[in-house]
């Protein structure tokens, strides 16, 4: 028997997990939705190069596969220690990301607002 399927959130389709004509119990994830109005970035900074900024700080980033357009993020989690392999420091930023010109996993280069 065939039924419909409503999404709590408004996405795309990211990865279904299950494959055609296989039987499915309540509760069993199909699928998993994604929404890329709004992504993280994540920023790793050198111990050296870091700053203590407050939550709500800005920055502005460049992806060398976007020429030209750069994007402006709001800071929102700031790992409480370096990473001793790396000796970075993990800062996330949510960012608008309304043209969906961002996907996961793309590198790019951040410059904190003063």
């Amino acid at each position: 028997m065939r039924r419909p399927l409503n999404s709590p959130i408004e996405g795309d389709i990211a990865e279904a997990f299950f494959t055609q004509n296989q039987l499915v119990y309540e509760g069993f994830k199909l699928y998993r939705i994604v929404n890329i109005a709004q992504v993280g970035v994540t920023a790793h900074v050198r111990e050296e190069d870091y700053q203590a900024k407050p939550l709500g700080s800005k920055a502005r980033f460049k992806f060398d596969s976007i020429p030209g357009k750069g994007f402006t993020g709001t800071l929102e989690i700031i790992a409480p220690n370096a990473d001793p392999d790396t000796r970075t420091r993990e800062l996330t930023y949510r960012v608008d990301n309304a043209d969906q010109l961002l996907r996961f996993g793309m590198i790019g280069r951040m410059e904190a607002e003063k």
